[in-house]
């Protein structure tokens, strides 16, 4: 049976339904307010045309939209493809060129500062925004993350992937040249979160800052 990164969050969501799961500042989640969201967005990407294996970069600050960002793609069928919110314009168009990126959920404020060079990049359809944004005439097709996660979820997603398709591609700093993707699969990603959890013996009472 096939065991995906998406299926992770939708595990806990059935156990602990009403569990706190993600709190950041005033925004809280429950496990099972955080995968209504999740499939939500997931029927979001589909609409916007992702398909299984399409490449969807995640450029935000930490946040419940960035969580719920990297869960949605994988439920959509994507490649979910981090973007460190501190890179350069240049080092951001390489990724998205390198890896073909399909489709980008980025905030209002970068998307305004980098629209001119994601336009430049072919492979790009469209651009999720995160907040207010009023796109510039010639701006890529463009969809409202709240509006999406606000569409009616259905209970279960029909799959496409399995565990051995590719996940994710988490690039590095480019420190030393342009960032090079790393490509994990399922299987992969599932493993490390399982092997982490169990050698931390982490258990639905435990709290974990992400800073």
């Amino acid at each position: 049976m096939n065991f995906l990164v998406h299926h992770l969050l939708r595990a806990s969501a059935r156990v602990y339904p009403q569990s706190e799961a993600l709190v950041c500042n005033e925004q809280r989640l429950t496990y099972a307010e955080f995968w209504q969201t999740t499939i939500a967005l997931a029927g979001g990407l589909r609409a916007a045309g992702v398909q299984r294996a399409d490449r969807v970069g995640v450029l935000l600050d930490p946040s419940v939209p960035l969580a719920v960002s990297l869960f949605g793609v994988s439920c959509a069928g994507g490649v979910f493809v981090p973007i460190h919110h501190g890179l350069l314009a240049e080092q951001v168009e390489h990724i998205v060129t390198d890896c073909q990126m399909r489709g980008l959920i980025i905030d209002a404020e970068r998307y305004a500062k980098l629209a001119p060079v994601l336009q430049r990049c072919a492979s790009l359809d469209f651009v999720v925004i995160v907040g207010s944004s009023t796109a510039a005439p010639g701006s890529l097709p463009h969809f409202n993350y709240d509006e999406l996660c606000a569409r009616d979820a259905v209970r279960e997603f029909d799959e496409v992937a399995i565990d051995k398709d590719l996940a994710a591609i988490l690039y590095t700093s480019g420190s030393t040249g342009k960032p090079k993707g790393v490509m994990l699969s399922h299987a992969n990603v599932v493993a490390g979160a399982s092997i982490v959890s169990d050698y931390l013996g982490i258990t639905h009472d435990d709290r974990i800052l992400a800073v």
